[in-house]
């Protein structure tokens, strides 16, 4: 560089520094930028909710001022703020307040905690556990009958997948669905033809009508609140909510409102619409973009439509080799491409549940056929849990640039989230079932991958979501087999994965996702540098603070 334009260099620098009054300095960390060089630097500044500067502490300390806050980092990490992919936060209070039951280590537990939340609920309405797939214990329709005589229990699995009721809970759920067949229904019958009490899937657990109808959206922002401060702690900064299964979702998108206009929203917060398949598609997502302005806002955006290609038990190309019955189609591609167009014709981003293979081929298929595919419009569209993916299938994510998001906590042995892992075999056959929740085929095949948590379905904790990633294994059982470890992801893909890659899935990664100078400071700062520990010891890590729009939103003393 020559000396005139060093001088120039200087001068500007601190023409700079005199104009500018910085906020903040983080110094002394291990600051991982997740940019394109996976640049690591020890501090940056912050003015007002931007990152005005990077680099090492002499260059950065150097532009204080007397008004500017210096925060010590101690040699800890720092990483850009997560963004869960996948979350249900405007469903999560209802599950919140349930009788929880996650981590019981017996059926003598769960009968425990459930009369204990029985006493508290006196009545003859819904009693209902969640969380009480953790250790495959079954629960018989004659013992929640005798503990539970008057009134109607359910116990919901963490994803739907298996779940426990009485007789009172049966009863409602064929009234509410006459004309349709116990199997269509997921109620399992015995021998003599007769409910045993295990549900299998969403439908009939959406027929118990469990969700308490939000009447003022200002009463549950308070909700809404508490669960993104759980965020906060968790260490997200950002979040996609895939939906609300609810009537009143309305009331419950507007809490987020609520929030944004009162200042108290604390993570930028991606909402959707849910597309019916089996219901006009232009007409709804019509109306959709009709009512889409009244509940965006600063840190609220409505741009995507969530579809359902199956339901919690895939829909698969092949039928199952044991002739157990295939999972349910939800969406043709004549619907796909139908509801592509409209998005396309509405500004509108698609986010598709697919667990089976068939959903992913239905969906690049409808893609491939709308006739709107090359119509101006929102990009990136995303298929998310993917529990199956035809080989010729991988190739198609990147084609399309379509996002293809993953829940690492779900793929060990003895998963809540699969009912079909430990029987995979005799229901798919050997081939397929070692290429059940294959990320490293999709990473292979250059697909863009994003990581969820499908929370309250699933484990909120980012860190314990990337060691399984990583092991394969679930975090309290170390000795256990891992679940097809040529499937497992390196450390550097899964943080990606929680950071620029979700910001990429919400159109959002020249805003958020990398710690750059001129993007917004969303970060956190964790206990432990994840590069440097055991990776058995990486859901341990603890978040000691967390920075949304430049304010310290989550504080805890190590």
């Amino acid at each position: 560089m020559s000396h005139v334009l060093k001088l120039f260099f200087c001068l500007a620098l601190l023409a700079w520094g005199q104009s500018h009054a910085l906020d903040k300095i983080l110094f002394n960390g291990q600051i991982h930028s997740q940019d394109g060089q996976k640049s690591v630097f020890s501090a940056l500044a912050i003015e007002g909710s931007r990152i005005v500067a990077t680099g090492t502490d002499e260059q950065v300390l150097s532009q204080r001022k007397v008004a500017t806050e210096i925060i010590d980092l101690k040699g800890r990490m720092v990483l850009p703020g997560f963004i869960d992919s996948h979350s249900h936060i405007g469903m999560a209070p209802d599950y919140m307040a349930a009788c929880q039951l996650q981590n019981s280590e017996s059926k003598q537990e769960i009968f425990r905690r459930m009369l204990a939340c029985h006493q508290q609920q006196l009545g003859s309405g819904m009693l209902w556990g969640f969380g009480n797939g953790d250790h495959n214990i079954t629960i018989t329709r004659q013992e929640l009958d005798r503990l539970f005589p008057s009134r109607p229990v359910a116990l919901i699995g963490m994803h739907h997948m298996v779940n426990f009721v009485n007789s009172h809970s049966i009863n409602i759920i064929r009234q509410e669905n006459s004309g349709t067949t116990d199997a269509d229904l997921g109620i399992e019958l015995n021998e003599q033809e007769q409910p045993t009490g295990t549900l299998h899937g969403d439908m009939a657990v959406l027929s118990l009508n469990l969700y308490k109808k939000v009447e003022d959206a200002k009463l549950f922002s308070e909700k809404i609140k508490q669960e993104i401060t759980r965020y906060n702690r968790a260490g997200y900064t950002g979040f996609f909510d895939a939906g609300n299964f609810t009537y009143d979702f309305h009331e419950r998108l507007s809490a987020f409102k609520v929030l944004d206009d009162s200042g108290l929203l604390t993570a930028r917060s991606s909402l959707s619409f849910i597309v019916d398949p089996s219901l006009p598609i232009w007409p709804q997502i019509f109306y959709y973009q009709f009512i889409r302005k009244d509940f965006e806002g600063k840190y609220v955006e409505l741009d995507t439509l969530k579809v359902f290609a199956d339901t919690t038990y895939e829909r698969m190309l092949e039928p199952h080799v044991n002739g157990q019955r295939n999972g349910q189609a939800m969406a043709t591609k004549e619907d796909i491409a139908s509801i592509m167009d409209a998005a396309k014709w509405f500004d509108f981003r698609v986010y598709f549940h697919s667990t089976g293979d068939a959903g992913v081929r239905y969906f690049f298929d409808g893609l491939e056929s709308s006739q709107l595919k090359n119509h101006p419009g929102k990009p990136r569209h995303t298929v998310t849990h993917l529990s199956s993916v035809h080989e010729q299938d991988l190739r198609r994510f990147q084609q399309h640039d379509v996002v293809a998001d993953i829940q690492p906590a779900w793929a060990y042995h003895g998963s809540m989230a699969g009912a079909h892992i430990e029987n995979e075999r005799e229901i798919f056959g050997k081939k397929r079932a070692q290429k059940r929740y294959a990320f490293s085929d999709l990473k292979l095949a250059n697909a863009t991958l994003s990581a969820s948590t499908d929370f309250p379905f699933g484990i909120l904790n980012p860190f314990v979501s990337i060691q399984t990633g990583i092991t394969r294994q679930a975090q309290y059982k170390k000795n256990a087999r891992p679940y097809h470890k040529e499937q497992a992801l390196d450390l550097d893909t899964l943080i990606s994965a929680f950071t620029i890659n979700g910001a990429f899935q919400l159109g959002q990664e020249k805003e958020i996702g990398s710690l750059e100078v001129g993007k917004l400071a969303d970060l956190i700062v964790i206990d432990q540098n994840l590069y440097d520990i055991a990776v058995q010891d990486i859901g341990k890590t603890q978040v000691l603070m967390t920075f949304f729009d430049g304010q310290l939103v989550h504080s805890e003393t190590p």
